[in-house]
């Protein structure tokens, strides 16, 4: 699996099953999806970077950049900034990503806060991973 698929859904996962978040945004509006929201407030997942940081026969590293976009559909920012407080407390610095190990840690990086043109509350919260994926070596 990519590792940015892979770091996707370990986020994805720790969304959802985070009560205090939820509370503020139903667990099926926390998803990937590429356009503007129909159904607030909502979490979009799914821009993502990933650069290779080295490889050597056994591993390969990589630093992958996401960003976990906060919406809501009144005009203020206060709603949208506390969905993305609540983000930032939802995720650690130890998550478990399925066929890859953290190199280092996980960190949320910050936040944007973005006018829209349509009065939407639009905060976006950037996290960064440290991955390994380990491969078995051919003999």
């Amino acid at each position: 699996m990519a590792p940015d698929i892979a770091l996707q859904i370990a986020i994805h996962d720790r969304l959802i099953s985070a009560p205090a978040l939820t509370a503020l945004v139903p667990a099926e509006h926390i998803k990937d999806a590429g356009s503007r929201p129909e159904n607030f407030p909502c979490i979009r997942l799914g821009d993502a970077q990933v650069v290779r940081e080295g490889e050597t026969r056994t591993t390969r590293s990589v630093r992958v950049y996401m960003d976990l976009h906060c919406w809501t559909e009144e005009g203020g920012m206060m709603d949208a900034r506390a969905i993305a407080d609540e983000v930032r407390n939802a995720l650690p610095s130890e998550l478990e990503i399925v066929g890859y190990d953290l190199w280092g840690n996980f960190w949320v990086n910050g936040s944007r806060t973005l006018r829209d043109p349509k009065d939407y509350g639009h905060v976006i919260v950037s996290v960064e991973a440290m991955m390994t994926e380990v491969r078995h070596a051919h003999g």
